[in-house]
C-alpha cells in the first residue's frame, strides 16, 4: 500500500484582502537581539501595501 500524500490547498493571494498585518515578535532567548525579518524584506512588504508590526523590545 502506497503512503497517502496530502497537500494543503494553495490560496490565490490576489483574491485576499488588499493588505495584511504582518507581526514580527521579539526573540525569547536571553541575549538574542536578532529578529525574523530583514530590513530589505520589510521594505518590500511595505511597498506591497501591507503593514509590518514589530513587537516592542525586538532587536
Amino acid at each position: 500500500m502506497e503512503p497517502k500524500i496530502m497537500y494543503k490547498k494553495e490560496r490565490d493571494i490576489s483574491t485576499m484582502a488588499d493588505s495584511n498585518n504582518i507581526g514580527v515578535p521579539k526573540e525569547i532567548k536571553a541575549q538574542e537581539r536578532r529578529v525574523a525579518l530583514l530590513p530589505g524584506a520589510c521594505k518590500n512588504i511595505l511597498q506591497l501595501g501591507h503593514t509590518v508590526l514589530l513587537q516592542q523590545g525586538a532587536g
